[in-house]
């Protein structure tokens, strides 16, 4: 059983604001009973509803999500099971949870089984239907996840262009916000162009089982994030490569200094094989999300659009 007592790991905040990692935030035990209690639970997906058309498998809480429409089709009244609860409470007790969610947040819990051979396509978690904070939680497989920018909205004239970026800048000036140089504007979010440009374009983010990821701000609304379909993932260059300190009882063998969360001969061979990986990813829901016509939930397109100043 996963309880709710806080984890001893240390935040490892990453080269992008908003992106901290969590090692080892359940135990070796509280993984087995996560995935234990989750496989006895029924799948959705491979033509089982409410996803019938996914090649892979999910299992929704707290509300029901379509792919398909990209949209929420229903609120879920039934408690959390017993296995979700303990670490659902621990994520949301994060220092950089509630301050940005609410108490009183609608939680929703995702359970997704990724086999080897299974991704998830670049994309940003819409800011019109889901809330400012994102916490995933990799269990089983170790995977990379990618961080990529998302390109600036094209504006039609350098009139426009002006004005909007006066705008933009104005509301930059004005506006409250928790997570820095960023700003939600309705469907949209602003981001300032001067500390975008000191970002990286891209990093993959090394994802070592049992470790949860939390996304907020700029990490969250600015990037996309991918995870690929390759069998065996290769390292790519220590200069766009995000790894954490973890514990070593993580670890198969002992590790060099210089990327302790990853095994020596993955190190040597820099190149590791995907195996069955289960993700846990909770977020929130908007209260304006929610409702059981489709057709009046915005699209998924319209809700990510970004907007930058010039």
């Amino acid at each position: 059983m996963v309880t709710a007592q806080a984890t001893a790991a240390s935040p490892q905040p990453l080269a992008i604001p908003g992106l901290v990692l969590y090692p080892d935030f359940v135990t070796p035990v509280e993984q087995a009973d996560i995935i234990e209690q989750a496989d006895r639970a029924p799948w959705c997906g491979r033509g089982i509803a409410p996803n019938p058309e996914m090649h892979r498998r999910t299992q929704h809480y707290g509300f029901v999500f379509s792919y398909r429409h990209r949209k929420i089709l229903s609120e879920c009244h039934e408690p959390l099971p017993e296995f979700l609860a303990g670490v659902t409470e621990r994520v949301t007790q994060l220092p950089d949870w509630t301050p940005r969610t609410g108490p009183d947040a609608n939680l929703m819990v995702l359970v997704n089984e990724y086999n080897p051979g299974q991704g998830i396509m670049p994309h940003k978690d819409s800011s019109a239907i889901f809330g400012p904070a994102i916490g995933s939680l990799s269990l089983l497989s170790p995977c990379l996840m990618t961080f990529t920018k998302i390109k600036p909205k094209p504006m039609k004239s350098k009139p426009e262009a002006d004005a909007q970026a006066g705008a933009d800048m104005a509301r930059l000036s004005t506006d409250s916000n928790p997570t820095g140089p960023l700003v939600a504007c309705g469907e949209e979010v602003i981001v300032d162009p001067e500390v975008m440009a000191k970002l990286p374009d891209s990093i993959s983010v090394y994802l070592p089982p049992r470790s949860l990821l939390l996304m907020t701000g700029i990490g969250r609304d600015a990037y996309t994030h991918t995870i690929s379909k390759d069998m065996t993932e290769r390292l790519p260059p220590p200069d766009s490569l995000e790894i954490a300190d973890v514990a070593a009882s993580s670890l198969d063998k002992p590790s060099p200094p210089e990327h302790p969360s990853v095994n020596a001969l993955t190190l040597q061979k820099a190149q590791f094989e995907r195996e069955r990986r289960i993700s846990l990813t909770f977020r929130t829901v908007r209260a304006v999300a929610v409702d059981d016509k489709m057709e009046a939930l915005p699209s998924h397109r319209d809700a990510t659009t970004m907007a930058y100043t010039k």
